[in-house]
């Protein structure tokens, strides 16, 4: 499913809209366990999940406590994404 397809539902887009969408968008594939972002990085992304799952988790007593779940075809970033938060603190 294309990041076009996700948002029409929602809204109408012209075609200037689609082609300013479709110019920026990057594809990423990542390994099963690969990370995605790093502690201490910037997140300069919004991920459409095409296929697999991607999980944000942080470290507490030095257990793993995950914090989100992200399927096929949601959208994700970094919680910070949107403020341009200088660094990650979770993976």
């Amino acid at each position: 499913m294309s990041i076009i397809s996700q948002i029409e539902p929602i809204v109408v887009l012209s075609e200037q809209a689609k082609d300013f969408i479709k110019k920026r968008i990057k594809t990423f594939q990542f390994k099963k366990g690969e990370m995605v972002l790093e502690q201490n990085k910037t997140c300069n992304f919004l991920y459409l999940i095409t296929s697999g799952m991607l999980r944000g988790y942080y470290y507490s007593n030095d257990k793993e406590v995950t914090n989100w779940l992200a399927i096929e075809n949601e959208f994700c970033t970094s919680f910070f994404f949107p403020f341009k938060c200088p660094v990650v603190r979770a993976y």
